[in-house]
């Protein structure tokens, strides 16, 4: 079964000949009309005179996966966190949705350290798994929070028991960052945003040193990759 919308709209695709460019337009557009992700998939489906309960996703399915991949080697997790954070942060476009970045957050929190996996992954599976995170977490929120105007209202009624209290706490993060403020990511202080460096308030992120990089790195070993958006990376030099 599928787990995120690209999922989906594949599957619809494939078992129907509509092409998946036309799909994707037309839940864009009815997206754009003020419906929710759901609603536009099951509006195309109606329209196609194709049955709406064959193509479902499953919150529950998807929050297995997300924990799957999460708890597959901590320093992966570690490594890909901090590149959503980055990502969340920015301001260019396209970036990490924060409503998806506060579910993503919500399930990090509950990962704990386990001994590391003896298989190291490749930059590439490493890219992947980001890139699927990112998809699902996307994905999960427009299922379990309700919406209106582009902006969450509260928790979806077709949200199962199980990430209820989930949906409500992206809920009140989101309503918290429209306002302006933010919950440091480190010590859970709410602070105003306009405050926060690297997601964290002032106090936090001044206690991480002035730089964790070497200055004395030779160019070639100060790049990384860093993703711009869903699996788009670029290269770019940290000392700048």
């Amino acid at each position: 079964m599928p787990n995120t919308a690209r999922d989906l709209l594949q599957k619809i695709a494939e078992e129907t000949g509509l092409s998946y460019g036309e799909l994707a337009n037309r839940v864009n557009t009815a997206m754009h009309q003020g419906r929710d992700f759901v609603e536009s998939v099951e509006l195309v489906l109606k329209d196609e005179g194709l049955p709406v309960n064959k193509y479902r996703l499953r919150p529950k399915a998807i929050a297995q996966e997300i924990d799957s991949i999460l708890n597959q080697d901590y320093s992966q997790t570690v490594m890909i966190s901090a590149v959503l954070a980055r990502m969340a942060a920015s301001d260019d476009e396209p970036n990490f949705p924060m409503p998806a970045f506060f579910a993503f957050l919500e399930f990090l929190a509950d990962i704990e350290e386990p001994p590391e996996d003896e298989k190291k992954e490749s930059a590439n599976e490493i890219e992947e798994h980001t890139t699927r995170l990112i998809e699902l977490s996307t994905t999960l929120v427009s299922l379990i929070c309700s919406w209106s105007n582009g902006m969450i209202a509260g928790v979806s009624k077709e949200c199962p028991e199980s990430l209820t209290e989930t949906a409500k706490i992206i809920f009140r993060r989101d309503r918290l960052y429209r306002a302006g403020l933010w919950i440091c990511i480190s010590c859970g202080k709410i602070v105003d945003f306009s405050e926060t460096s690297g997601l964290m308030c002032s106090k936090c992120s001044s206690g991480l040193g002035e730089s964790f990089l070497d200055s004395n790195m030779e160019k070639d070993e100060r790049f990384e990759r860093t993703r711009t958006g869903y699996g788009k990376t670029k290269r770019e030099d940290l000392l700048k």
